[in-house]
């Protein structure tokens, strides 16, 4: 058999022995971040993104000041639509920008740390600046084990300064879903199982994309293994048969492969029907109902 056609084999069986793998949620804070950021950048699951979005907006309302006094009114009034305005061009200016903010910061990393900037308009101290800073960013140190020992870092302790107060800078730091005494939040998506959900319904939809993808080369390739092939000397030798039906075995023994390799240890034409054990049902492949015995799409709207 030609080197060209032992390419073909080695593809073929590579791809059909290759399992999809588990859905695993990091344990540490960073990890999960990396697969939060991951899915919401393509959001495969077509659900996770739309109902933060609509989360956010549905939270962000307008807010209003009301004191007896109406210079405070006044005051207020202009600091609320024009905080942030002098951070850049592409930074809404106001309240209302700073609040949708922070309830993505919320729902995303769960990990709130506000920037505060002061300044003294009219004899009163106001945010000039205020912003929420990357939480998947920050990194968080305690020597000491003790609630008031925490310290915060925008990157690596080892490289970048701690995050600490002066007297125009505070920093508020929130964790709104843990403990006191947790030193990294667990982000919302998390806690709430959505993020597994959504990876779960983004895995299926892969799978499915993948059997549409690969099956017609497999269908091409299968000729080579014919019986015409095999009289032609173009057709897998009886160590090539020996080898596929080893990786079959071992295979076995990782994952459950009873169905799908049902029939196809060291087969060929001549052993198996390959219209009907290698040829995918599109119609059922495609089939809505995959999706919903495991009610994915409701428990991403759950969480």
């Amino acid at each position: 058999m030609s080197s060209i056609q032992q390419e073909y084999y080695n593809q073929l069986f590579d791809l059909m022995l290759t399992p999809t793998g588990k859905i695993n949620i990091s344990r540490t804070f960073h990890g999960q971040m990396k697969q939060i950021d991951t899915i919401l950048q393509n959001d495969k699951s077509a659900l996770l993104s739309t109902i933060i979005e609509f989360m956010v907006h549905a939270a962000s309302v307008d807010i209003n000041f009301n004191a007896s006094n109406n210079n405070l009114n006044k005051l207020f009034e202009e600091w609320k639509n024009n905080v942030n305005s002098d951070i850049n061009i592409d930074i809404p200016r106001g309240l209302r920008g700073f609040t949708e903010q922070y309830f993505r910061e919320r729902w995303k990393s769960s990990f709130i740390v506000v920037n505060i900037r002061w300044a003294k308009k009219d004899g009163f101290w106001l945010p000039s600046r205020m912003y929420l800073m990357d939480g998947a960013s920050i990194h968080v140190k305690n020597n000491k084990g003790l609630l008031n020992t925490n310290e915060y870092y925008l990157g690596y302790p080892n490289n970048n300064e701690r995050l600490k107060n002066t007297e125009t800078t505070s920093y508020i730091i929130r964790k709104p879903y843990n403990h006191y005494y947790d030193q990294y939040p667990t982000p919302y998506l998390v806690r709430k199982g959505a993020l597994y959900h959504a990876l779960f319904k983004t895995k299926v939809l892969e799978r499915q994309a993948e059997i549409i993808q690969t099956a017609f080369p497999y269908q091409l390739l299968i000729k080579v293994g014919t019986q015409e092939a095999i009289r032609k000397g173009m057709g897998p030798t009886q160590e090539d048969l020996d080898r596929i039906k080893e990786k079959f075995q071992d295979t076995r023994s990782d994952f459950d492969t009873q169905a799908f390799s049902k029939g196809l240890i060291g087969a060929f034409a001549g052993d198996v029907n390959f219209r009907r054990t290698l040829s995918p049902d599109y119609g059922k492949l495609l089939y809505l109902k995959i999706l919903k015995p495991w009610c994915q799409d409701k428990n991403i709207i759950y969480a």
